[in-house]
């Protein structure tokens, strides 16, 4: 049976972004206690089985709460599945108000932008005040292909995880390699998409402006240095 103080304890750790240092100081009293030592203590009390079984009881409601079962996820999948991009635009081609989307359209938006525009108009004093005179809403949208091969993944039907992000490479070809080298070691790469981005005309152009970038300061140090020996000369 725990004290009073542990159970305080053992409550406060649950609290969201609670530290073991706050936990100890809201359930004990550390008034003449330094930092270190109250960590200390803290650090004892969170490697009591009593304790740690308490906090587990505590938070199982919470997990079992939020946990999804297998069927709650492929049906969200669904929904991504199901979209209609049409959907997103009324029948003047405006794009419906992402609050006045639909469940399943929704799920396409992978992100968006809105940007309100100003005019500048002269008042009758003459100065000159900027009146928001409309906006422009930018949606990213899931691809279908994406949407398409997700599904197959998630049902088996395509081999391969269930989701994988494309790779986005550096601007440095050195670093851009390592990030290539990395991603094939760790299977998120085949050889056929390795070969395809080795070969890709993005990473071609990055070595190329790098190379080009190299011999323009390999030049300038060159004529930096002829530069501060004249200098000396005289």
């Amino acid at each position: 049976m725990l004290t009073a103080k542990r159970e305080k304890f053992c409550q406060e750790m649950i609290k969201p972004k609670a530290t073991q240092i706050q936990a100890y100081r809201a359930a004990f009293d550390a008034r003449r206690m330094s930092r270190a030592a109250i960590d200390t203590e803290a650090s004892k009390l969170m490697k009591d089985p009593e304790i740690t079984r308490r906090i587990q009881e505590l938070l199982k409601p919470v997990v079992e709460k939020i946990q999804l079962t297998l069927e709650q996820w492929v049906e969200d999948g669904l929904k991504l599945y199901r979209a209609d991009p049409r959907k997103l635009f009324d029948q003047f081609g405006n794009p419906v108000p992402i609050t006045e989307l639909g469940n399943d359209e929704i799920t396409l938006i992978e992100g968006f932008k809105f940007t309100e525009e100003y005019t500048k108009v002269k008042k009758a004093s003459g100065e000159h005040e900027a009146v928001p005179t409309g906006y422009t809403q930018d949606y990213k949208m899931t691809s279908f292909k994406a949407r398409h091969e997700y599904m197959g993944k998630v049902l088996k039907a395509v081999k391969g995880p269930a989701w994988k992000k494309p790779l986005e490479l550096a601007d440095d070809p050195a670093t851009a390699q390592k990030q290539i080298e990395h991603a094939f070691a760790h299977g998120d790469l085949s050889t056929e998409e390795l070969t395809a981005l080795i070969r890709s005309r993005e990473l071609q152009l990055k070595v190329k402006e790098h190379d080009e970038m190299k011999s323009r300061m390999v030049a300038l140090e060159t004529k930096l240095e002829q530069l501060l020996a004249q200098q000396k000369g005289k």
